[in-house]
């Protein structure tokens, strides 16, 4: 008796460098001006054993990034409640991610002195 071996397909999905601007931030001026950032998405799923060759059968980038874009335009002073909401957002529309890593970088924070960026990054596994 022979087995068969089933080969499953894992795909991952990216976004990268996406920048958006928001009232993010405990700074008084970063909830009234707001502040750029920039947001990359790694989003892992089981494609099966068959190739994909449909949107109905993988992750649709056009509505992940309106997903993002949805929820960043909620303002939080944490950059780690909003990357949670969008992890989460992310999986209740695609139940079918087994893991999403996302970072979210403040591009001028406003620290006195510092030249750079800060942020925050989740990966969180289903």
């Amino acid at each position: 008796m022979a087995l068969k071996l089933i080969l499953i397909l894992e795909y991952t999905i990216h976004i990268e460098d996406l920048l958006l601007t928001a009232g993010h931030g405990v700074h008084p001026l970063e909830t009234v001006g707001g502040n750029q950032f920039q947001i990359s998405l790694q989003i892992k799923y089981n494609g099966g054993d068959e190739v994909v060759t449909t949107l109905s059968q993988t992750i649709d980038y056009a509505a992940v990034y309106e997903l993002v874009k949805t929820i960043f335009a909620k303002p939080k002073p944490l950059l780690e409640t909003v990357a949670d909401n969008i992890v989460r957002a992310i999986h209740a529309q695609y139940p079918m991610s087994k893991e999403i890593k996302i970072s979210i970088f403040k591009l001028t924070a406003p620290i006195t002195g510092f030249n750079g960026k800060v942020g925050v990054s989740l990966t969180r596994q289903f």
